[in-house]
């Protein structure tokens, strides 16, 4: 009679789906006759609540991390309410397809792959500023992500984590200059910022650039500028 070994993220999917609690810390062996699409997997009822896992239900999480709305659990799909009831269909659809959207079992969330719109060439000091405050393109905020998911959406990838560090040094001198008194705001720091040091500017930086130069002797000059700069 031949083994099937399921891995625990799988196990983790589908457990959830039919009991919404944590899985234990152990892989899970089961055996099985030869196996197609519709057989079952049996369980040792001594370790979960549960005897039996159909295989479409293993196979359609193997195929994508994301099921079909019909099989989401309860937990997922109050989840998933609560996501667009706080953020709005529009926004949460501009994010992109459900398929964009993996579930963490552990923590019983839904969770979404972001890219940085400000990483491409072509965008500007002024993208990165408005992907932070308020979202480009109908989506979320970057500000959006952390209040509502922390540092979870990165899911610990090293490319993401690097990008946020760069631009966190630009998203910092707009928070600092909306937080100071009349005439600022957050549209005048933006301004300030691309028209200082921008393309267009003796400066002439890219955001990337921008960024590269934001040390702290340089972040100084820039609130430096700020202090004597007049909006006219």
């Amino acid at each position: 009679m031949p083994t099937i070994s399921v891995d625990r993220d799988i196990m983790d999917s589908v457990y959830s789906t039919i009991s919404h609690s944590p899985l234990s810390s152990m892989c899970i062996t089961a055996t099985v006759e030869p196996i197609t699409a519709t057989e079952s997997i049996s369980l040792m009822p001594s370790l979960y609540p549960f005897t039996q896992v159909n295989l479409a239900v293993i196979s359609a999480l193997r195929n994508t991390s994301t099921p079909s709305r019909d099989t989401y659990s309860k937990v997922q799909k109050s989840n998933w309410n609560a996501i667009i009831k706080h953020f709005g269909k529009a926004k949460v659809a501009a994010m992109g397809s459900p398929s964009d959207w993996e579930w963490d079992a552990k923590r019983e969330e839904w969770l979404l792959t972001y890219t940085f719109c400000c990483a491409t060439d072509q965008n500007s000091i002024e993208t990165v500023c408005h992907e932070y405050l308020e979202g480009v393109g109908g989506k979320m905020s970057v500000q959006d992500l952390m209040e509502r998911w922390e540092s979870w959406w990165l899911w610990n990838s090293g490319k993401l984590k690097t990008e946020k560090s760069r631009w966190k040094k630009i998203w910092d001198l707009v928070v600092i200059l909306t937080a100071k008194s009349a005439p600022w705001n957050a549209a005048r720091a933006i301004y300030f910022l691309s028209s200082q040091y921008g393309p267009d500017s003796s400066h002439k930086f890219s955001q990337h650039a921008f960024s590269n130069w934001l040390n702290l002797t340089n972040k100084a000059s820039v609130l430096e500028r700020a202090a004597s700069f007049s909006f006219s």
